[in-house]
């Protein structure tokens, strides 16, 4: 699919560069990219929802913690 959105000079600029030092295109960055943040912010919604259910029920006073290693084993595999 073919996309078209305006972004800043410098930005541009960075990607086209980031692009070439990876050995990759555009395009491809720029997939990475947005499918790496859009996958955050799935995470992000899900631990909101997990949260806002540990309120809700009596949970090991540990979940914070536990949650946060969950996102940083999560950064790991990718």
């Amino acid at each position: 699919m073919r996309l078209s959105v305006s972004i800043s000079e410098r930005l541009g600029k960075t990607v086209k560069n980031m692009a070439e030092n990876e050995k990759k295109s555009v395009s491809s960055l720029t997939t990475e990219a947005l499918l790496y943040y859009l996958q955050e912010k799935k995470k992000k919604k899900l631990g909101y929802k997990l949260l806002a259910l540990a309120g809700k029920s009596k949970v090991d006073k540990n979940i914070y913690k536990l949650l946060e290693e969950s996102r940083m084993d999560s950064h790991d595999r990718s």
